[in-house]
């Protein structure tokens, strides 16, 4: 609805917040692009509202890990009095080594933005290009990379319009027009952008690096060098930006333990919305007998008979009738069967408890 229709004040987005004439909530949508910002707006008057949402609004990403994001879309919302209405802005994430952000991500509005960012946003809005350069733009400026990805062969005087004031804000040489002219047909770079969670179970204390390589097996992020891992469940968030000349390209996060022995896997793909994994609490009991004294071993496997995890090492027994209970973590599938079993000194099993994951 327009704002004169009915609204009494109309207001610039950070007049209303420094008037207190609004409450405000950023949060992320997931990823970047199109309704990747959310803003909600709360009108704290008893009178009608119009707020401008100004071009180039920066998210500060309560997480610091998580990227930011810049937004590249006016937006007007109208406000009943006491009632709060939602916006659904384009989203650019800045900082490309950090994590890209996951639907629901906390942010914070920044109330005093960046100029040079706002005038890059500006620029991106003015000749239409936030869906094509934009987040390669908004990377290049605050990364302070090259502009050699900032290019549209179907816009290239605007492309190097882009580029060019990119290259002014970082102190860099700008690109000559024609530069630009002699790029044609050149491919139109792909945003790749994945955030996941490897899950691993270690069966015992271990040292592991984890680390990213492209389809080619080259690295091209290491995420942490080795560093302890205890016995049990590990999660670790890890996410991969790139700019890339074609949509095939693919990635795998690896990790790896110090005798070079791969102990799990991630595909990383392109825009795949990021589920959270879950860790699981199953509380476990069963009855066993040990038939004569014996140093036992228990372990956790799967369902294909892999090690999971050591419970515990060559414990005495006597000769007894156990009843054992403890509690398990895991991120096991609801339904899927995995087994405990207790280990003689011999390496025989003397027994196997069966125990369907909740």
């Amino acid at each position: 609805m327009p704002c004169g229709a009915w609204a009494a004040d109309t207001l610039n987005l950070y007049e209303a917040v420094a008037q207190n004439k609004i409450r405000v909530l950023p949060q992320g949508q997931g990823g970047l692009g199109a309704e990747a910002a959310l803003l909600t707006l709360h009108n704290n008057t008893l009178r009608p509202l119009c707020v401008v949402l100004p071009v180039g609004l920066y998210f500060s990403s309560i997480d610091p890990e998580v990227q930011d994001l810049l937004t590249l879309q006016e937006e007007v919302l109208t406000l009943a009095a006491n009632q709060s209405a939602t916006a659904k802005l384009y989203g650019a994430c800045t900082q490309m080594p950090l994590i890209s952000p996951q639907s629901g991500e906390a942010y914070q509005l920044k109330l005093s933005p960046d100029s040079a960012l706002q005038r890059l946003a500006g620029q991106i809005v003015a000749v239409g290009l936030e869906e094509t350069i934009g987040q390669s733009a908004v990377w290049a400026y605050t990364d302070r990379s090259g502009v050699q990805y900032i290019y549209d062969p179907d816009a290239i005087h605007q492309s190097w319009t882009v580029a060019t004031l990119v290259a002014e804000l970082n102190g860099q040489t700008p690109p000559t027009r024609e530069s630009f002219e002699m790029g044609k047909g050149r491919v139109r770079p792909t945003i790749f952008t994945a955030r996941v969670d490897l899950v691993y179970h270690s069966p015992t204390q271990n040292m592991a690096k984890l680390e990213i390589y492209n389809g080619s097996g080259e690295l091209v992020k290491t995420c942490f060098d080795y560093k302890p891992l205890s016995a049990g469940l590990h999660f670790y968030t890890l996410g991969l930006n790139r700019i890339v000349d074609r949509d095939t390209v693919s990635y795998v996060a690896q990790l790896t333990d110090r005798e070079g022995h791969v102990l799990q896997t991630m595909p990383l793909v392109n825009n795949q919305p990021y589920v959270a994994a879950k860790e699981k609490v199953q509380k476990i009991q069963f009855e066993f007998i040990v038939r004569q004294p014996d140093f036992i071993d228990m372990e956790v496997y799967d369902e294909n008979d892999r090690l999971v995890e050591v419970i515990y090492l060559n414990k005495h027994f006597p000769i007894t009738k156990r009843n054992t209970r403890f509690t398990f973590i895991h991120a096991f599938e609801k339904g899927t069967t995995y087994s405990i079993k207790l280990i003689d000194s011999k390496g025989q099993v003397i027994h196997s408890e069966p125990v369907v994951a909740n």
